[in-house]
Parts: C-alpha cells; sequence; structure tokens
C-alpha cells in the first residue's frame, strides 16, 4: 500500500519519411529521440548483414547518424520524422 504506480509511457509511432522515392522507415518510441535511435539500430544491423559491400547501406547509416530530431536542417533532403498519435490510420500507397 501507498506505493505509487508508475504509468506505462506514451508510445506513438514515427514514420521517417522521404516524402518521395526513396528509403522510409516506421518505428514506434517514446519520443523523437527515441524513434531515430530504434531507426539507426535497425540500419546498422541491417548493414551488418549484409553479405556483400554495399555503400548505400553505409550512406543510409550515415545520414541517420547525422539526424537531430530538434534540428530539420540536419534531415537529409526531402525528409521528415512524422509523428502519429495512438489511434492513427495511414493509408499508403505503392505506385
Amino acid at each position: 500500500m501507498g506505493k505509487d504506480i508508475k504509468e506505462a509511457p506514451k508510445l506513438k509511432m514515427y514514420h521517417l519519411n522521404p516524402n518521395s522515392y526513396g528509403s522510409e522507415w516506421f518505428t514506434i518510441a517514446e519520443n523523437k529521440e527515441q524513434a531515430i535511435k530504434n531507426i539507426l539500430e535497425l540500419s546498422k544491423k541491417e548493414l551488418a548483414e549484409t553479405t556483400h559491400f554495399n555503400s548505400n547501406e553505409k550512406d543510409t547509416v550515415r545520414m541517420i547518424k547525422k539526424i537531430k530530431p530538434s534540428d530539420e536542417s540536419t534531415f537529409p533532403r526531402g525528409y521528415t520524422l512524422d509523428e502519429y498519435e495512438n489511434g492513427t490510420a495511414i493509408r499508403s500507397e505503392i505506385a
């Protein structure tokens, strides 16, 4: 009795969006900083699992490392980090 019950963190979905053609990532995280960390970890894992030299994957890791969520000037040209609340529905079309 008398113990404080910790409220579960509020998670959001984040979309690192090229707003054009190119790679895009989705992740669920507590905040934008954690979202970028999650995306970076995935990109590093994909690079480590590559069986042949691929400079595109190294470039992707470098690109994501440079992103500071609080500074839009650090994002690659055209990219945004979109944030969605729980319950948001998204429609996507692959052309």
